[in-house]
């Protein structure tokens, strides 16, 4: 979105108003303007962008004059170096591209779009939703609004602790968010399967301050190790973080393992009637791993970040890149809250979706 100048302006006060804090700038404009006849949302990164024009230029407006010829890297030797690259592997992400040519990340989509008219078509896998598959999603997105709407004791969305497993393969692992290809239409593709077998299940939990992990589960997991890991690693952390559990919601979706008497007499222990699952009173929808933070934003990008060159070579160190990844994830509390929003974003497009799934849509 667009800014006037007075609003850029408004923003950079806000922006030291608030202990050049950019998530406190983001609430503080746009609870200003709740009262406009068109909501208005910003994101983080645009705010870094007017403070950042601001600290460069002395204005948030008015551009640097310039004189001569405009400079574009979208020239005909460029296009065609991005041609030639894509004609080759049209699997390559538009960062690697900018990596491979020099050219800037925004100029390559730029090319690929405007020049070239690609588009990044996901390699999509889902479950086909039934009809009563999205009659529960609807209900969830009614659920969680009803709790979230009472006047004592309402359910604050940042409350929930989001829970989920994954598999990292020693080989890399083609994750179906981030899967690209670029090209002139649908490409209806297929991913191969990896040849190594080697892995390790990592489990983590998204709060709003950041993740809780990884626990790594060694050999099959059933009912009874996962109730292990809740008890010697789960809760220990939540008491270790001082946080209380009477005041937390614990979200897991509806894995055999996850819904076995004895771990959801647990959790019924430790967090009352405050539990996201099946089988229970705020029942998570099936099929529904577009509206889990874990998987519509957490997994994808891990695994980004776990097998960029150098790409572990062994078990133990594909471990290690995990725990280091998340430690530097962890320094960044603003994207936390970005993926919150995003959730609740997720949950208002479930309706105008009539409970189908949705397309990924974060936005920080």
């Amino acid at each position: 979105m667009v800014f006037n100048k007075e609003r850029n302006k408004r923003i950079i006060e806000l922006y030291f108003a608030n202990k050049k804090s950019v998530l406190l700038t983001k609430r503080a404009f746009e609870t200003e303007c709740r009262h406009e006849e068109k909501k208005i949302r910003i994101a983080p990164r645009q705010i870094r962008r007017i403070i950042q024009k601001w600290n460069d230029l002395g204005s948030a407006v008015h551009d640097r004059s310039r004189s001569g010829r405009p400079v574009t890297a979208r020239s005909n030797a460029n296009i065609r170096r991005i041609q030639r690259k894509l004609d080759n592997s049209p699997r390559r992400s538009a960062h690697r591209l900018s990596k491979e040519t020099g050219i800037s990340y925004t100029s390559v989509l730029r090319i690929l779009k405007k020049d070239l008219k690609r588009f990044p078509y996901k390699v999509q896998l889902k479950q086909k939703l039934t009809p009563s598959n999205k009659k529960q999603r609807l209900d969830f997105a009614d659920e969680l609004s009803s709790r979230m709407e009472k006047k004592r004791n309402g359910l604050k969305v940042r409350s929930i602790h989001f829970s989920d497993e994954a598999n990292f393969y020693l080989s890399g692992f083609v994750n179906s968010q981030n899967a690209r290809i670029w090209g002139l239409e649908q490409p209806h593709a297929t991913v191969t399967k990896q040849n190594s077998k080697m892995k390790v299940m990592v489990w983590c939990a998204i709060t709003s301050d950041g993740i809780i992990g990884p626990h790594f589960f060694t050999g099959n997991v059933n009912g009874e190790v996962y109730l292990e890991m809740l008890k010697t690693y789960y809760i220990p952390e939540l008491k270790k973080k001082k946080i209380d559990c009477s005041k937390t919601f614990f979200q897991q979706d509806g894995a055999t393992v996850h819904c076995t008497d004895n771990v959801l007499q647990y959790l019924e222990q430790n967090f009352g009637k405050n539990i996201i699952s099946r089988k229970c009173d705020f029942a998570w929808p099936p099929y529904s791993p577009d509206l889990n933070p874990l998987d519509f934003f957490l997994w994808g990008h891990l695994k980004s970040l776990v097998y960029k060159d150098p790409a572990p070579t062994t078990v133990d160190e594909l471990k290690k890149k995990i725990r280091d990844e998340i430690k530097k994830l962890n320094r960044n509390k603003e994207m936390f809250a970005a993926v919150y929003d995003n959730f609740l974003i997720r949950i208002q497009q479930l309706y105008s979706k009539k409970g189908d799934y949705m397309e990924h849509v974060l936005n920080y």
